[in-house]
């Protein structure tokens, strides 16, 4: 077994669930066993390599640890994973990727060298950054990483020209679409997509229940246009309306419903100063669903991390029909936006296209 892909593999099982800190995964191994393995629990909860190592209990002694992220070395919320490392008589640690926290940044490995155990860096290193890119790019620029996300038709529709739009792509595309949200710590959309469509923006299973953690549900509403019996108000987690004249919010009694006045420019809120706030927040992911205007705003602003699109192999035409990115654009095509480091998925019958905004 390849331990330290193992390591990541259960890394996943965190991923959504342990913001700020980053999804960890940890397997403690002696003689070519499996002894013990954990994961990272929500924050203020053990980190990965702490039950790894307490179910281990004195059979670490001797043992070789594999984790998906450099141990961390200072005290935060729990106690330094370093100190318990050293103090459980392992001999041996494979470590998949630095942890790019600058408390942390190579000192974790730096502290366990010096108290004489052999530390090996891995080299699944693509694996492991997308694991933690949020977190990365969060401790690096206190800014969330942003993803946007949207389904389209082959020729770049997003609905009919009636507005039609349910549903362009098929379950399992859908279903991978909304596992997105579970991983994000907010999602955010338009007040026009609020008005049209009136979603829920809650993560749930496949059986529709939703989950006991929900990600921070945020509208961009300049002119407090957002009906106040929409259904986003019916589900108990938190929302942020972000405007530019609180006035217009007063209709808003939801119990978690936080109104923030922001700058504006030309009118709307300005998402430039916007971002800097979510960090500000404590939000270190952001998943941008819509609608086009937003979306193409966000293009615009070369605000985008990274993009995961939905293609359904159906043509729906119309010069009418909205696109699925608006905004100002480019005038030239030397000055489109290139995605790198892409990859193309097959779901079903309609195709994902994951890539990054090159900088």
């Amino acid at each position: 077994m390849d331990f330290i892909k193992y390591s990541l593999k259960l890394a996943k099982r965190a991923i959504g669930n342990t913001s700020p800190n980053p999804p960890v995964g940890a397997v403690v191994v002696k003689d070519n066993s499996v002894l013990a393995e954990g994961w990272t629990q929500p924050a203020g909860g053990p980190h990965a390599e702490i039950i790894a190592l307490d179910l281990a209990g004195s059979k670490a002694k001797g043992a070789t640890l594999f984790v998906s992220m450099e141990p961390c070395n200072y005290q935060g919320l729990t106690p330094p994973c370093t100190k318990a490392i050293i103090q459980s008589g392992i001999v041996e640690v494979y470590v998949a990727i630095i942890d790019k926290n600058p408390l942390i940044n190579g000192n974790g490995i730096k502290e366990l060298r010096d108290a004489g155990l052999k530390v090996h860096l891995a080299t699944v290193t693509t694996m492991a950054e997308e694991l933690v890119e949020a977190h990365n790019k969060f401790q690096l620029t206190g800014l969330p990483f942003i993803t946007v996300k949207f389904a389209m038709s082959l020729d770049g529709k997003i609905a009919t020209k009636n507005k039609d739009s349910k549903w362009i792509t098929g379950a399992k595309a859908r279903s991978v679409g909304h596992k997105l949200r579970q991983i994000s710590d907010s999602i955010m959309v338009g007040v026009n997509t609020i008005v049209t469509d009136d979603p829920k923006l809650t993560y749930r299973d496949e059986h529709g229940q939703p989950f006991n953690r929900q990600p921070i549900r945020i509208i961009m509403d300049s002119n407090g246009r957002t009906p106040p019996d929409s259904q986003i108000f019916q589900s108990n987690s938190k929302i942020l309306i972000l405007t530019t004249d609180s006035g217009k919010h007063n209709k808003f009694n939801h119990y978690d419903t936080d109104v923030i006045v922001m700058p504006s420019k030309a009118g709307r809120v300005d998402l430039l100063k916007t971002i800097p706030k979510l960090g500000k927040l404590g939000i270190t992911s952001l998943l941008v669903e819509g609608g086009s205007d937003l979306i193409g705003s966000f293009f615009d602003l070369h605000l985008v991390d990274k993009i995961v699109v939905f293609i359904a192999p159906v043509i729906i035409g119309g010069s009418n029909a909205p696109s699925s990115v608006g905004g100002l654009g480019v005038n030239n095509l030397s000055e489109a936006l290139h995605i790198i480091n892409k990859r193309v998925e097959f779901v079903d019958d309609d195709i994902a296209v994951i890539g990054y905004c090159q900088e």
